[in-house]
């Protein structure tokens, strides 16, 4: 080569400017190959861009021949940011290689919530009965089962609910006289009429998985497994586990009971009257109705039964904490009653287990879990003792939060307070009372007779 009159190009996958007759030895090697696959990848983008990629082509030809320098250059002018725009949406659409090594693994372990901790009053209180009746533990895991399934999103198994429902009909009538042979014979008559009620309230439940309303059958599953507690109650008349010899000078509840409190404002109160959102209007009283729990907590309920029997919590004015309500204690100015004076140890029934264990905290992190969870709005708690115990004068309303919980959906406090009861009336009242309220009344409704107090001295 005499002269540099010879034409110039750049290679666009690299940048280089050779000569046009040294393009021709490059190209049916390594840039020809390049050049084929991404006019491949082009024809996807529609015909504007393979009209673009074709004249590139053509231009850039080594069969057409020589062109002057300034000719060459206005035409790589003319097509630069074509060209430039076209090797971009390519780029983009062409799978590329990684150029680092994936990053490590995440060392974190989030803990979604416990599906077979009870979220509701309704199902820990139910949970809580000890099932005698393999048949009654069947009909029950089966409706169980359909409430469950209506928490799944967008389409509902309604198919599998009709299987379910069916099962637990024909799981009743098939079994109902041995439903009611183990329930004492005083209250035979009674099983016999909650059976019809229960029969009844299947069909709804049936109707209503029929018509496949989600609403209607979580409405008429929830009404049919409280249905199925009362059953399980009248199967249950006691304990069925026997309290450690150390404690059996103790008073305990051997079942369930009902309690109503009523609360009135102090007279320092500069807060207004209790509205109940069923009723119309206000009302100078809040009116509250709490389910003790012997089965979990006998020793605990007992305790408490003792005391309001004693005329503990007559008077008494409330003091609000950060997240509960207190009742009684050293701070209330109360004197001690006989009982109130009698230790009380800390009593746990660990969820599965066959009775409560005694001044021991349960292992959250390592899967244990309350019969009676603190992580409900509304349970009813014993407070610490100087030890490991409960203190014997001082319960507490828990107005849990789950906004201020664990990752896994349950107080910080779970499994270190003996849980012994739940609001299962006024609820919606309890964010409503306050320090210096006033307990006006509080006494039995039922239950009573399962109170057993033996001779404390």
């Amino acid at each position: 080569m005499s002269s540099q009159s010879y034409s110039r190009a750049t290679l666009p996958h690299t940048g280089h400017v050779v000569p046009q007759d040294h393009l021709s030895a490059v190209r049916p090697t390594r840039y020809r190959s390049l050049h084929k696959h991404r006019l491949s990848a082009a024809l996807k983008m529609g015909p504007s861009a393979r009209s673009q990629l074709k004249r590139a082509s053509l231009d850039c030809n080594c069969s057409s021949g020589p062109r002057s320098q300034p000719q060459h250059r206005n035409m790589l002018q003319h097509l630069a940011k074509p060209i430039t725009a076209t090797l971009a949406a390519i780029q983009l659409i062409t799978p590329i290689a990684p150029l680092l090594p994936p990053p490590p693994p995440a060392e974190a372990v989030l803990s979604s919530p416990k599906r077979d901790v009870p979220r509701s009053v309704d199902a820990a209180l139910r949970r809580a009965i000890p099932l005698v009746s393999p048949q009654t533990k069947d009909i029950q895991d089966t409706v169980e089962d359909i409430a469950y399934l209506l928490r799944i999103p967008q389409r509902k198994p309604f198919g599998t609910m009709v299987v379910d429902v069916e099962k637990a009909i024909k799981k009743l009538r098939e079994d109902e006289d041995a439903l009611i042979s183990i329930v004492p014979d005083d209250n035979k008559l009674e099983a016999a009429k909650v059976l019809d009620i229960l029969e009844y309230k299947l069909a709804r439940l049936q109707v209503a998985i029929d018509t496949k309303d989600p609403d209607r059958v979580s409405i008429r599953a929830a009404d049919a497994l409280s249905s199925i507690s009362d059953l399980a109650i009248l199967q249950a008349p006691g304990l069925p586990y026997l309290i450690p010899p150390k404690y059996s000078n103790l008073p305990r509840l051997t079942g369930r009971a009902t309690v109503e409190m009523v609360i009135q404002r102090g007279p320092s109160s500069k807060k207004g009257e209790y509205y109940r959102y069923d009723q119309t209007g206000t009302q100078s009283a809040a009116t509250l109705r709490v389910e003790l729990d012997g089965y979990s907590a006998p020793l605990t309920a007992g305790h408490f039964g003792m005391l309001l029997q004693e005329g503990y919590y007559t008077g008494m004015p409330l003091r609000s904490g950060e997240s509960s309500l207190f009742i009684g204690g050293p701070e209330s100015g109360r004197q001690e009653t006989p009982t109130a004076a009698v230790p009380l140890p800390l009593e746990l029934l660990p969820a599965g287990d066959f009775n409560p264990l005694y001044n021991t905290y349960l292992d959250i992190q390592g899967g244990e879990m309350p019969t009676l969870p603190l992580s409900v709005y509304g349970a009813l708690a014993m407070g610490h003792g100087d030890n490991s115990d409960s203190d014997p004068m001082t319960s507490f309303f828990y107005l849990f939060d789950n906004r201020a919980s664990g990752l896994g959906g349950l107080s910080f406090d779970e499994g270190t307070f003996a849980v012994f009861g739940y609001v299962t009336e006024g609820r919606e009242l309890l964010p409503q009372l306050d320090g210096g309220d006033v307990i006006k009344s509080i006494k039995f409704i039922s239950g009573l007779d399962k109170l057993i107090v033996p001779n404390i001295n």
